[in-house]
Order: structure tokens, then sequence, then C-alpha cells
């Protein structure tokens, strides 16, 4: 499990390749558990969430945005599709977060619902539809042979991941 982690980092910036679900799902599992651990620490150090917690939320997942994006891709390389559904997955990301973090530090307390308010919500739920296909995509089990995007991810023990 911890070598799923360190190819996580050892791979960061590679988009070539493939990744096993479990090459997937541990570092993400573990950056899932770890905001989550945060939100709550800095929730009970801060009161609630001020413009510091938002601001170390934002560079916790800013940090890890490439590393996943790419991992992502690999994921998807393993099932045999293309990096542009993780790329429109992230762009929506991007733009969300952005729109989150801008209206968080300046607009908390505003309580005036505007047409980019209405927008954020929509846009929000067209990324969170996208976000569960490929979160079942990344569930499929992956070519047990070499596909477009190389061979499959081999075990120390010599066994294919799946």
């Amino acid at each position: 499990m911890h070598q799923s982690y360190i190819r996580f980092w050892r791979y960061a910036f590679d988009y070539k390749g493939r990744a096993s679900r479990q090459d997937f799902w541990v570092p993400t599992l573990i950056h899932f558990a770890l905001y989550i651990l945060l939100s709550a620490i800095l929730s009970l150090l801060l009161g609630d969430l001020s413009r510091t917690g938002v601001i170390v939320l934002s560079v916790f997942k800013w940090v890890l945005f490439i590393p996943q994006l790419t991992l992502m891709a690999r994921r998807y390389h393993d099932v045999d599709k293309s990096l542009a559904f993780p790329l429109i997955l992230f762009v929506f990301f991007l733009f969300l977060d952005i729109n989150d973090f801008i209206d968080n530090l300046f607009y908390r307390n505003d309580p005036i619902i505007d047409y980019t308010d209405i927008l954020a919500y929509v846009l929000t739920a067209i990324y969170y539809l996208l976000l569960i296909y490929s979160l079942i995509v990344c569930l499929r089990r992956g070519n047990v042979s070499a596909n477009r995007y190389g061979e499959p991810t081999v075990t120390q023990s010599g066994k294919i991941e799946e």
C-alpha cells in the first residue's frame, strides 16, 4: 500500500503510462482523509473556516492538483481511455475552486444571489455528475494486456495489478 503512495509522488508529473486501481485509490483516499482531517482541525482551531482556513485548504488542494491530474490520466490509460475526460473534469475543478476561493475571501456574508452564483450552482451539479462517472471509470478493472498506453502495472511479486 505504501508503495502506491510512493509511486504517486515519483510519477507526480508523468501523464504517460498506466496506473492500477490500487495506485489510484490509495493516494486519492489518503488525500481525501487528510483534507477532511485538515478541515476539522482548522475548524476547531479557528472556530469556523476563516480566510486563513480557506487559504490553507486551497494551498493543500493546489499542491495536489497536477499530481492528481496525472494520476487520473494514467488510471484512464489503464482502462484504455484518453486524457480528454480528466482534462474536462479538471477544467471544471479549476473554475469552481477559483470561484469558491474568491467567494469565500471577498463575498463571504453577501446575501445577494446573482447570475454568477446560479452559473456556479449549475456547473457544480455538472461537475458532480462528471465526477461520479469518472469514479466509476477509475473503479473498472484495467486491461491485463498491453494497450496503446503501455504495459500493465506489475508488482514486485511479478503479479499484474488490477
